[in-house]
């Protein structure tokens, strides 16, 4: 049985999103870090902040897009245009989705604060 590849969806390739894991790391108190053991943080808020926004883009479409996405994410070499263009079509609005899903979860890692 095949396992759902996640796109590597744009939003989801700009340096932002690792300022953004940096950020909650810095606001969650995880300033004294050796550089090994913050990029090891990030690499793993990154693959959980990649989870979120996956959750968020499927949660948006209706069975039949669900369907689409998941055969179009599930090949064995993505078509990365494709994918975004799909999202692009098929979300109302992307950048609303995506936002929600970033403040979902730098609530999930600071607890709300801030």
């Amino acid at each position: 049985m095949s396992q759902t590849q996640k796109p590597e969806i744009k939003v989801l390739q700009d340096d932002s999103l690792r300022e953004f894991v940096r950020g909650i790391l810095y606001e969650g108190g995880m300033r004294d870090l050796t550089v090994e053991e913050a990029k090891e943080m990030e690499d793993v808020l990154l693959v959980r902040l990649e989870d979120k926004m996956f959750g968020a883009i499927m949660r948006e479409l209706d069975e039949n897009q669900l369907r689409e996405f998941l055969d179009m994410t599930q090949q064995k070499s993505v078509n990365q245009a494709k994918v975004d263009q799909f999202l692009q079509t098929n979300l109302k609005n992307p950048e609303e989705v995506f936002g929600r899903a970033f403040e979902e979860f730098r609530s999930d890692y600071l607890g709300g604060a801030a």
